[in-house]
């Protein structure tokens, strides 16, 4: 859904930003409250969705790899809709560069024509090669600890639940 909403807000965004460049006040009609473009703020918002997508793809990956002999952990449907989701949000990058690669080539790219445009330029394999390194480590050594606690608390449940049901005594401490 925010792979969707945020294509349709590149549509938009790329609708007002040709629009303003053709405008003599473009300046003024372009600029939010940080400064930035909406174009710029896009591409940011855009990166960190990215590194977060890719990230949590290569944690699962981990998962897989290290505690599954890399069979899949998530649910058919849900893989195809991560797939699908995927898609979207590259289409959207490849659409949005294009976008920046033509506006550049207006304006000439002459001596700092296209320096902005490159600066809003998303690196898709760049994000993708990064990926794989501390963050999705990270990532997937937090599901392990939380999957850990909850199975060992679910045990102490369990094992709780089977003293009181055959009157089993408490354990002995040890402490004296």
């Amino acid at each position: 859904m925010q792979a969707a909403l945020q294509l349709l807000a590149l549509h938009a965004l790329i609708l007002e930003d040709a629009l303003a460049n053709t405008a003599t006040y473009a300046a003024a009609f372009t600029e939010s409250g940080n400064g930035e473009t909406p174009l710029a703020e896009w591409s940011h918002e855009y990166t960190a969705l990215l590194q977060d997508l890719y990230a949590h793809r290569a944690a699962v990956e981990l998962i897989q790899s290290e505690h599954f002999a890399g069979h899949p952990i998530l649910y058919p449907e849900l893989e195809a809709e991560l797939t699908e989701a995927t898609r979207i949000i590259e289409s959207a990058v490849v659409t949005a560069n294009d976008y920046l690669n033509r506006r550049a080539a207006r304006a000439g790219a002459s001596a700092n024509g296209g320096a902005a445009e490159n600066n809003l330029a998303i690196g898709l394999e760049s994000i993708k090669a990064g990926a794989n390194g501390q963050r999705a480590a990270a990532i997937a050594e937090k599901w392990h600890r939380d999957a850990s606690h909850e199975a060992i608390e679910s045990d102490e449940e369990n094992w709780e639940r089977c003293r009181e049901e055959f009157g089993a005594r408490e354990p002995a401490t040890g402490n004296g």
